[in-house]
């Protein structure tokens, strides 16, 4: 009876120590203060202040506004076979940031808006037209940021995009876009 006792409780002492350091070194989500894979702040804060880029699709999406000092995110282009027109960029945060730029269109379809700039944050350029589309127009500047170049029509197409407008401090104005004939033929 006492070899039986004796073996169990020789059993408990060995298994306690390993289900303990076990069950320590189990990461538990609940209860864990630093989650796995952590993005450090840096990090946080630019993916948190950045608008999102549009998707692309039969007409790109709108680039989202940038938040605080974030830019404002990408149009999506226009998907091949759409005629569809690109997405317009997001504005800047608030607190200062670039224009993002605009989609660019399919077939007849038209390029996008860049955004507007804000603080001094330069607008984003216009995205191109389709083969046969206008080109979009650039976002405007704001204080020393540059005005976006307006994007370019596409080779069977009408008009180029307009420069937007440089920041009132010294921004320069952007640059149209080109423009091209529509063939007769």
């Amino acid at each position: 009876m006492q070899r039986k006792w004796l073996l169990t409780i020789s059993t408990l002492f060995f298994l306690t120590p390993a289900i303990s350091s076990h069950s320590l070194s189990y990461n538990n989500p609940l209860h864990s203060t630093t989650p796995p894979h952590a993005i450090s702040s840096e990090h946080n804060i630019f993916y948190v202040n950045h608008g999102g880029n549009g998707g692309n699709g039969a007409n790109g999406g709108n680039g989202g506004n940038g938040l605080n000092n974030g830019n404002g995110g990408d149009g999506g282009h226009a998907q091949p076979g759409s005629n569809g027109n690109g997405g317009n960029g997001g504005s800047g945060g608030i607190n200062g940031g670039n224009g993002g730029r605009g989609g660019n269109g399919d077939g007849y379809g038209n390029g996008g808006n860049g955004g507007n700039g804000t603080g001094n944050g330069h607008g984003g350029n216009g995205g191109n037209g389709g083969h046969g589309g206008n080109g979009g127009n650039g976002g405007h500047g704001s204080g020393s940021g540059n005005g976006g170049n307006g994007g370019d029509a596409g080779p069977e197409g009408g008009k180029g995009g307009k420069g937007g407008l440089g920041g009132p401090n010294g921004g320069r104005n952007g640059l149209d876009g080109a423009s091209s004939n529509r063939s007769t033929h």
